[in-house]
């Protein structure tokens, strides 16, 4: 009916009563979207996608959203097996697996620790925006799990960053690049009791400033910069890690991955003097 002041009070309770009432986000990012907010509007929608990851009207709400940037939102679905240009790297006993509707990373691995249990897609540099997805591990699992961003030359990796949870109970990240790096784990707090947690990976200009942003539940918690040689093509995707003879439980879903055409403006100008059609 058009009433959106008594529509938002109505809404806002409902989400009081229940943080992850979709019906309640999705209103509140139309709201928003009628209000020319794009940053909320991004926000109840994709809070929205967390709560349910086949909640379709979110998800169209926000390709739409993105597309008026020039941006594309490409949303995971796992409803018919790997979604096109996704792949999951094998391994001995353990690899990740599509199961219902998720990611899925189970087993035990019978010998030697295998490094990288990946599932991946290849991007170009100049494409990649971010990568996001919801994680869960238990923190005392033995094993890791993160986001993975990664350039690769023939076998060798030339450059990589990983962020999520480590070997122990941390939330934290690791890289390697041009400049070098020991592969070790930077703490950046707990990896959450719950075991469940939104990450992301987000570059304004990635070929330019070689600038990689953290973000943990969609808020920013720091950054790093990469010293690169213009990197052509990218593997972004995710990434886990099991101690030899050691098992895994783990998975990832509400998986988003958001690129700019190759050829057009590394400009990222959100124009907020409009709105669009949801």
């Amino acid at each position: 009916q058009k009433n959106l002041e008594a529509a938002q009070t109505f809404l806002k309770k409902a989400r009081e009563l229940d943080p992850r009432n979709v019906s309640a986000l999705c209103g509140l990012g139309y709201i928003a979207n009628y209000e020319k907010n794009e940053a909320s509007a991004r926000s109840f929608l994709q809070q929205a996608l967390n709560a349910d990851g086949q909640c379709a009207y979110a998800a169209i709400a926000l390709k739409k959203i993105y597309g008026q940037r020039g941006l594309h939102l490409e949303y995971l679905a796992f409803d018919a097996g790997d979604p096109p240009g996704w792949r999951a790297a094998k391994t001995r006993t353990v690899k990740p697996v599509v199961e219902e509707g998720k990611i899925r990373w189970r087993g035990a691995m019978t010998g030697a620790a295998a490094r990288d249990i990946e599932y991946t897609a290849a991007v170009e540099a100049a494409d990649f925006v971010e990568f996001s997805a919801d994680l869960e591990i238990k923190p005392e699992s033995p094993s890791s799990l993160t986001l993975k961003l990664a350039s690769k030359l023939g076998a060798g990796v030339r450059f990589f960053v990983e962020f999520g949870k480590d070997e122990s109970s941390n939330l934290a990240y690791r890289f390697r690049d041009y400049g070098g790096g020991d592969d070790a784990w930077h703490s950046i707090g707990p990896w959450p009791k719950e075991g469940r947690v939104r990450l992301g990976l987000e570059s304004p200009d990635l070929l330019r400033t070689g600038m990689v942003n953290f973000y943990v539940n969609g808020e920013n918690k720091g950054s790093l910069t990469l010293k690169l040689k213009a990197p052509g093509r990218l593997e972004v995707g995710l990434s886990a890690a099991v101690p030899a003879r050691g098992a895994i439980d783990a998975s990832a879903d509400n998986v988003a991955l958001l690129l700019r055409p190759a050829s057009g403006s590394t400009t990222n100008t959100i124009n907020t003097s409009r709105r669009i059609r949801l």
